[in-house]
């Protein structure tokens, strides 16, 4: 064995392969008209994802508006009710708007996550943004019109205050008018956001398994796998977020509240940061094990080399390269991007305080 087999040993290390993009189909004239409803209406408003959050709550709003000036002159109607209705209201109606801002905002940024993957893709980027920003399909829509209406009668009706106004279990309040078709939209659109996240996330779990070309010695490259997951789970933090922000403003917040909110949002933020990871791990753990297996069938066992092979500088230029990539991370994470995660477990705490400290005047007031 000599020098040019440890020279080859650096060449072949790195797996770049050389073959041309696929062909990619022009985009329809039509597309436009399939693309997820939030793109579509971030286009329209200036490529600007605040816009979308606004014109969503903006839409949203009314119908609470209207049932609260219907009640206020109601004598039955407290104003620590009205005030409650208001929070509720306003929560829910933040909550709308932040999941289409969120999706644009995400979708926005998806172009350029991919960009950097440039040299490692054997997609083409631009196919792939189409690709999860297709309208749902018939299986979707199904399962979007089932578990929304199943997880709004289980909160509103089974278990909540609205189901207990129906059951004459409490005196029946025109104030509550507005949530019955309110809160099926809302869940129908947090539904939605969570199917197309979902989406997303696999989508890239299998770009990350099937189509990347693999260079062991630019992984930390890979990143924006990571980057893209944790856009992702803003969508479960801003949710826990939310509900404990709802909870601390009406004076309190109960285990039924926000213990399943948080196991919901710890198995979502979970799937949606570690799926996307999950494929470029498999392709990682793959093309170094063979690597290692290729240096060591080149290396060859201690009691099968004389000592002058001992001594060769070929073989400790390979164990070298063996020792670079038993050193190779397996996973798309550098160094500088665990703060994100820090940073959102502080989120929520942080909204629950400033909550509870609006809370505390409130009732010092009314």
């Amino acid at each position: 064995m000599d020098e040019k087999t440890g020279n080859e040993a650096d060449v072949r290390l790195k797996k770049t392969m050389d073959e041309p993009l696929p062909e990619v189909a022009p985009i329809p004239s039509d597309h436009a008209t399939r693309q997820i409803w939030p793109l579509a209406l971030m286009r329209r408003l200036g490529d600007s994802p605040l816009r979308v959050a606004v014109v969503v709550a903006s839409l949203a709003a009314p119908l609470p508006i209207a049932n609260l000036a219907l009640a206020w002159s109601d004598p039955e109607v407290s104003a620590r009710m009205v005030y409650e209705s208001m929070v509720v209201a306003a929560i829910n109606v933040l909550v709308m708007g932040y999941c289409a801002g969120l999706l644009a905002w995400v979708w926005r940024h998806l172009p350029d996550d991919l960009y950097p993957l440039r040299d490692f893709l054997r997609v083409d980027s631009d196919e792939f943004v189409r690709k999860v920003s297709r309208t749902l399909e018939g299986k979707e829509w199904v399962a979007l019109i089932l578990v929304s209406a199943s997880v709004w009668y289980l909160v509103n009706v089974q278990f909540g205050a609205l189901g207990r106004h129906l059951r004459g279990e409490a005196a029946a309040s025109a104030i509550l008018l507005w949530t019955i078709p309110f809160f099926l939209v809302m869940w129908a659109l947090l539904i939605y956001t969570a199917l197309l996240l979902y989406r997303l996330a696999n989508q890239l779990c299998d770009v990350g398994r099937h189509s990347l070309r693999i260079d062991l010695l630019a992984t930390h490259r890979l990143s924006p796998f990571m980057d893209i997951g944790q856009r992702t789970i803003l969508f479960a933090v801003g949710g826990l977020s939310s509900t404990l922000m709802q909870g601390a403003l009406l004076g309190g917040i109960g285990y039924a509240d926000w213990v399943p909110a948080t196991v919901l949002v710890v198995v979502l933020s979970g799937w949606l940061l570690l799926r996307p990871m999950w494929g470029v791990y498999l392709a990682l753990r793959g093309a170094r094990d063979a690597e290692l297996a290729r240096l060591d069938a080149l290396i060859g066992y201690h009691e099968m080399r004389s000592v002058e092979q001992l001594v060769d500088p070929a073989i400790e230029h390979l164990q070298r390269h063996r020792e670079r990539v038993l050193s190779v991370s397996v996973w798309p994470i550098t160094s500088s991007a665990w703060w994100r995660p820090v940073l959102y477990f502080v989120i929520p705490p942080l909204a629950w305080v400033a909550a509870a400290l609006v809370e505390s005047i409130v009732d010092a007031n009314l």
